[in-house]
């Protein structure tokens, strides 16, 4: 329950845990084990909201994700730790998020020799969870990677957070707790860091132990009703190709082995819009690209718009901007 590992931990503390909050556990409540429960977006959405009101304060993302490690990842982290290099961690651990309870999608992005970056996208557009989601999830990718067994530190060069400040008592905490400078209003919530570190060895690479831990992970996701014979994936990661390109749900469909109308019932019990993931789609690859410099028309046609024209209004929905504006922030955020 990755998500909760560190709710659970701050809430023991304040004294503020019981059934209501989190019905779905047990009738035990604050002392029953979380690990191996599931619960849908909508009460996992439902339980932090009441947490973070619980709470009274801004800092329950800071204090939750901090909170956890690899252990908290169960059997994905058990597998993380048995790679040879830090990237091969890395992959493993964003393919089987979904096993750690992930609520939004983590991405890796190696956008050249020299820069890369952990990417969060979210699942849908939940303005009122996102701050919360973001920060949490990242502090736990970075709490992960930093505790693989390597002889290298791994270094940050920047965090950005799609959200507006919030405060500079908290900003502070952020840098503290991310050794590195923190944007906020950026285009996308993600941690930067230099490409190389990918390929730190790490001190152990234990064979066996890996193939126990991606069968172990593999059978957790067929228990929700995803195959993965042609290799490790999330439940939206089966929507993506190769090439981070959107499958068509028949083509979906055809990959997983089963019925569009199976992949329809699936998808609505994972609580997954496939209009609503398409539509973020076309936004998250326009943005990529206008963070890259590429021109408004090139981006247009790239994410199958007649006209720019027809682009530019539907970016403005997307973020409030134009693109050129958006071009222009996201320039001015990576010279920081």
């Amino acid at each position: 329950m990755l998500p909760f590992a560190g709710v659970l931990s701050v809430g023991r503390e304040r004294g503020w845990l019981h059934d209501g909050l989190f019905p779905w556990f047990t009738a035990h409540g604050a002392q029953a084990d979380p690990a191996g429960t599931r619960c849908s977006y909508v009460q996992a959405r439902e339980a932090i909201l009441n947490a973070q009101r619980l709470h009274g304060a801004t800092d329950l993302a800071l204090l939750s994700g901090g909170r956890k490690s690899i252990p908290n990842l169960g059997v994905m982290g058990l597998g993380m730790l048995s790679h040879g290099t830090r990237g091969e961690a890395i992959r493993f651990g964003l393919d089987y998020q979904l096993v750690a309870g992930s609520m939004l999608r983590l991405h890796l992005l190696v956008e050249d020799d020299d820069t890369a970056a952990i990417e969060a996208q979210p699942l849908f557009s939940d303005e009122d969870l996102r701050p919360f989601l973001d920060l949490d999830h990242l502090l736990t990718a970075l709490n992960a990677i930093r505790q693989l067994p390597c002889d290298v530190h791994f270094e940050v060069r920047r965090l950005e957070l799609a959200f507006a400040p919030p405060g500079d008592e908290l900003a502070d905490a952020i840098e503290r707790a991310i050794g590195a400078p923190v944007a906020f209003g950026a285009a996308a919530s993600r941690i930067v860091f230099d490409a190389h570190q990918v390929d730190t060895p790490l001190r152990f690479h234990d064979h066996a132990l890996l193939a126990m831990s991606r069968q172990a992970c593999e059978q957790e996701l067929a228990g929700r009703g995803v195959r993965h014979e042609t290799g490790a994936n999330s439940m939206l990661q089966h929507l993506f190709g190769r090439r981070g390109e959107l499958k068509s749900l028949a083509d979906a469909a055809d990959d997983l082995g089963m019925s569009l109308r199976s992949l329809h019932r699936l998808l609505a019990r994972e609580g997954i819009d496939y209009s609503q993931l398409a539509d973020r789609h076309r936004q998250e690859r326009a943005q990529r690209m206008l963070r890259q410099g590429a021109g408004t028309q090139a981006v247009a046609e790239a994410v199958g718009f007649s006209d720019s024209r027809c682009f530019r209004r539907a970016f403005r929905r997307w973020t409030g901007m134009a693109p050129s504006e958006y071009r222009a922030r996201a320039g001015q955020a990576a010279r920081a």
